[in-house]
């Protein structure tokens, strides 16, 4: 789904009207957006988790990806 269609359905969904100048669509993506950061908080989602392989080198700083 694409944020304009997330933003339809909130408009929809919650009676505002997309020309109200309290709700615009600045105030809506926001919302969105503190929405999908809560949910992929809430849990450890496999699309979000990604491996890397890291090489070490003793007694140094640093960390180099492979």
């Amino acid at each position: 789904m694409y944020r304009r269609e997330l933003r339809e359905q909130v408009y929809v969904r919650t009676g505002f009207d997309s020309a109200d100048a309290m709700v615009t669509a600045s105030v809506v993506n926001a919302a969105i957006n503190d929405a999908l950061n809560y949910i992929s908080l809430c849990h450890d989602w496999p699309w979000l988790e990604s491996s890397e392989t890291l090489t070490t080198a003793i007694s140094t700083n640093y960390v180099t990806p492979s």
